[in-house]
């Protein structure tokens, strides 16, 4: 494993403090704030902890409330807002000096047997290929 995909592994990587709470760190940078999509991405790994390995994001939407200090921890609350049959929400607040800095909305999706065979054909298939789908009705 190269050393540069072994940072990015190691920022992504979240401490679980209790239910639904998750500590973040941002690796030592020159920068006066923090990254937005490694925020972003601590988040979503957050959210995806609390929900059944079978679910797969769905859509995801964040705010930035103000910057955060890249000297500082990140504190992630998770809020399950709804665990139903094939969408289960999460709402994740990312915090410093107990001050939000971060909201996000997280969807996420039962991988049934339709949507895997989707996801397969468009990690597979070439662009013609794509539009042979597309035609033959599989959206």
């Amino acid at each position: 494993m190269s050393k540069a995909l072994r940072q990015l592994l190691d920022i992504l990587s979240l401490e679980k403090i209790d239910t639904n709470i998750y500590r973040g760190h941002t690796a030592k940078t020159s920068n006066q704030r923090v990254f937005g999509g490694q925020v972003f991405a601590q988040a979503m790994r957050a959210a995806q902890d609390t929900v059944p390995d079978e679910r797969m994001v769905h859509s995801q939407h964040a705010y930035f409330l103000r910057p955060g200090d890249p000297t500082l921890p990140i504190l992630y609350q998770v809020d399950g807002i709804r665990d139903g049959g094939s969408f289960t929400t999460r709402r994740v607040v990312a915090s410093q000096r107990r001050k939000p800095f971060l909201i996000q909305s997280y969807l996420s999706k039962y991988l049934n047997r339709d949507s895997l065979i989707r996801l397969i054909c468009l990690t597979v298939l070439a662009p013609k290929g794509l539009k042979m789908i597309v035609s033959a009705g599989i959206k």
